[in-house]
C-alpha cells in the first residue's frame, strides 16, 4: 500500500508476507487477527480429532455416502462463517469507532477498508453508543460458535474456582481462629493451675520430716 524506503525487509515471512501482512491489514485492520486465531484453532481441532480417533475407512466411506451427513456438514460450515464474518465485521466497526488511535501502526483506516465502509452508516443509524453496544452484543454472540465454547460453561468453570478459594480461605480463616482460641485456653488453664498449686502450698504445706540420730 505504500511504496517504501528501501529497507530490508523485517516481516518473518519475508517480501511474501510482508505482503501478505500489508493486505490483510489494510483491508481488514487489526480485525484480521481473528481470522487468524479462528484458523489455527480450527487446525489444532482437527488435529486433536485426527489424533484421538483414527477414521475408519468403512465408517468414514459410509459417512461420504449419507446425504444427510453432507447436508448437516453444509449447514455446520454455513453457520461458522456467517458467524466468523458477524464477528470480524462487528470488530472492525467497532475498531473504527473507538480505536481509531490505532491508526498510525496501520497503512490505511482503523478496521481496514471495511470498518472505513461501515462504519459510518451504522454510527448513522444506532449513533455513536449504539453502534458500540451492538457490535460488542454481535462479538460476544459469535465467538462461542467461532471458538467452539459456551459461556456457560466458562462462568460456571469461573464460578466454582471463585468458590472454591472462598472456601479455601474460610477455612484457613476458621483454622487460624481455632488455633488462637486454643492458644488462649491453652494460657488460661496454665494461669489456674499455677494458682492452685499457690493455694495447695499455702493450706497444705509440707509436713517436716524428723529423721531419729543413729
Amino acid at each position: 500500500s505504500t511504496t517504501g524506503i528501501g529497507d530490508e525487509v523485517g516481516n518473518w515471512g519475508g517480501q511474501l508476507g510482508a505482503w501478505l501482512a500489508d493486505a490483510s491489514y489494510y483491508f481488514f485492520g487489526f480485525s484480521v487477527w481473528w481470522l487468524l486465531l479462528a484458523g489455527g484453532r480450527a487446525w489444532l481441532s482437527a488435529l486433536a480429532v485426527r489424533m484421538r480417533a483414527p477414521i475408519d475407512s468403512s465408517t468414514a466411506t459410509a459417512d461420504g455416502a449419507n446425504p444427510a451427513f453432507w447436508q448437516q456438514a453444509w449447514v455446520r460450515g454455513v453457520v461458522y462463517t456467517l458467524a466468523l464474518a458477524l464477528l470480524v465485521l462487528s470488530s472492525q466497526v467497532l475498531e473504527w469507532s473507538r480505536l481509531y488511535r490505532l491508526e498510525s501502526f496501520l497503512p490505511g483506516h482503523g478496521g481496514g477498508v471495511f470498518g472505513h465502509v461501515l462504519g459510518p452508516s451504522v454510527i448513522r443509524w444506532l449513533g455513536f453508543n449504539g453502534s458500540a453496544l451492538v457490535a460488542i452484543a454481535l462479538m460476544v454472540a459469535c465467538l462461542p460458535r467461532v471458538f467452539h465454547f459456551s459461556w456457560g460453561h466458562w462462568a460456571e468453570r469461573v464460578g466454582g474456582q471463585l468458590d472454591e478459594w472462598f472456601e479455601s480461605r474460610r477455612e484457613k480463616r476458621e483454622a487460624v481462629e481455632d488455633q488462637r482460641i486454643g492458644e488462649q485456653a491453652a494460657r488460661e488453664r496454665e494461669e489456674v493451675v499455677k494458682v492452685e498449686r499457690v493455694e495447695i502450698e499455702e493450706h497444705h504445706p509440707t509436713p517436716m520430716l524428723i529423721e531419729p540420730t543413729l
